[in-house]
């Protein structure tokens, strides 16, 4: 077995010759839940912050806000994350380490409210939390990813 997970990466290539890493390789690790977001927020949440608290607040630097635009996630944005999540019928978020890059730490949570209008249910209705982790935090912290996975699936 490999010492080291696949490269797989697309790379960009300037007029100068330069080139820049244009798509890098990540883990996801999605839960896909056939619950109201009313019956799960509380845990959804608290995954949250095990996450960040496990890759680092500094690795979770911006937020998609109710626009689509990005956001610095400074103290406030965190909180009208939480507020976001918490306190709304259905909750959508979108939390990332760049707004400019793709891949990277990154967690999007969908929580649809199953007896709500605006969430009619059907058989597919689910859901959904997904946490974003580059290749190298697997490098580098090699088995610690595993604490990270069972605090998050331990709700």
């Amino acid at each position: 077995m490999s010492e080291h997970s696949p490269r797989i990466r697309r790379y960009q290539l300037f007029k100068d010759g330069e080139r820049s890493l244009f798509l890098p390789e990540c883990i996801s690790i999605a839960f896909y839940m056939r619950c109201s977001h009313e019956e799960i927020v509380q845990a959804v949440w608290r995954a949250v912050e095990v996450y960040r608290h496990a890759v680092g607040p500094q690795d979770l630097g911006w937020y998609a806000d109710d626009e689509g635009e990005w956001q610095e996630l400074d103290d406030n944005g965190w909180e009208f994350n939480r507020r976001k999540v918490l306190e709304r019928v259905g909750g959508t978020i979108c939390l990332a380490e760049s707004a400019e890059e793709v891949a990277g730490h990154e967690v999007r949570y969908h929580g649809r409210q199953f007896d709500h209008p605006h969430f009619p249910p059907g058989p597919e209705a689910t859901s959904s939390i997904a946490f974003y982790l580059p290749t190298e935090y697997l490098e580098e912290y090699g088995l610690s990813l595993c604490v990270v996975v069972r605090a998050l699936d331990s709700d």
